[in-house]
């Protein structure tokens, strides 16, 4: 259960179960708390007396979605707008890599400017840095489609696609759905405008720089007289749909860590990462990361990480992986290697 009390400016929600005070996830709490996107209501917690965890999220000059709603306009395409606007919510707050909770995704827990008619408004949502649990409280609020679907009036049809998609947690094309009933023009990956939080790709000069760094490397470091006439090589498929670019970074991309942090670009179809200087594209200098930890493939277009029966082990987006198997990556997601955090992102 949560308890939910009316603090002026704020929404204090805590939980009612015997677990300890959760403690925060060290890149979602930095996310929040540095790197927050607008779309995101500011957000503190706290263990109270008995050791549980509390928040407090500011929704100053704001309302919950179920009671603005009633002011705009019951037509059709006004909805279509309003879930628009929210998957935009849901798809920044993402691509800051925060964790979106399904349960969070309420009417009651969804904000807008207090008073407004639009549902052009700016949307506001609240990610945790933690998993928090609502479970005994989803039945006493109406689900977001069930809303959605009842004051526009959608067709049945039309919900239920809706309502399938949100429970998959298929939000880019429920965005997508959303945006093509509302009249806006569909956005293909890859043709957005970089924003704010969004790198641009590196300079042919930088890449040139790169290269001959390396080669000065080979120069100095290589076995004087290693044969490397019988090196297995082949061309890479260069189809725009085989041919990607994906970057490991220790800080979060687009951010001031990013720059002081590691990055590596993965540009081969294996790409291995371990404690051994000599084998691992990406070495990690710590004795929980395994000499030849795992891999990350390109293959058919798409990433995969690996693996390789580390010790240690190998977490994606906070789940650990089984060895020996291929995992399909996200576009955006947190590697972590023994306990070593990296940002993956591919273009």
């Amino acid at each position: 259960m949560a308890a939910f009390t009316g603090l002026p400016g704020f929404i204090r929600l805590s939980s009612s179960g015997a677990a300890a005070c959760l403690e925060a996830d060290t890149h979602l709490e930095t996310g929040l708390l540095r790197h927050r996107p607008d779309s995101v209501l500011p957000l503190s917690w706290l263990a109270d007396k008995d050791g549980k965890t509390v928040l407090y999220a500011e929704t100053r000059g704001l309302a919950p979605l179920c009671e603005s709603i009633q002011a705009m306009e019951k037509e059709k395409i006004t909805g279509y707008r309003l879930l628009e606007r929210i998957m935009e919510a849901v798809d920044e707050a993402l691509d800051h890599l925060l964790l979106i909770e399904d349960e969070l995704l309420r009417p009651d827990l969804i904000f807008t400017a207090a008073g407004c008619t639009e549902s052009e408004t700016a949307i506001k949502l609240i990610c945790l840095p933690f998993t928090f649990s609502l479970s005994g409280t989803k039945e006493e609020h109406e689900p977001l489609i069930d809303l959605l679907a009842r004051v526009f009036q959608w067709e049945a049809l039309t919900a239920n696609r809706f309502k399938r998609l949100f429970a998959n947690q298929a939000y880019a094309e429920l965005l997508e759905e959303a945006r093509a009933l509302a009249g806006h023009p569909r956005q293909e990956t890859g043709t957005k405008s970089p924003g704010p939080h969004k790198r641009p790709p590196p300079s042919h000069e930088r890449r040139g720089l790169s290269s001959l760094i390396q080669s000065l490397a080979r120069t100095i470091f290589w076995p004087a007289g290693r044969d490397t006439v019988h090196e297995k090589t082949r061309e890479l498929d260069l189809a725009p749909g085989n041919y990607k670019i994906a970057q490991l970074s220790e800080g979060l991309p687009g951010t001031p860590e990013e720059e002081g942090g590691r990055r590596a670009y993965i540009l081969t179809e294996e790409f291995l990462i371990g404690r051994d200087l000599g084998g691992a594209d990406l070495c990690i200098d710590s004795s929980a990361v395994s000499r030849l930890h795992a891999r990350i493939l390109l293959k058919g277009g798409s990433f995969f990480v690996e693996d390789l029966g580390s010790s240690n082990g190998t977490t994606l987006d906070g789940v650990r992986l089984n060895r020996h198997r291929e995992y399909l990556l996200p576009d955006k997601c947190r590697i972590a290697f023994a306990g070593h955090f990296f940002y993956f992102r591919c273009e």
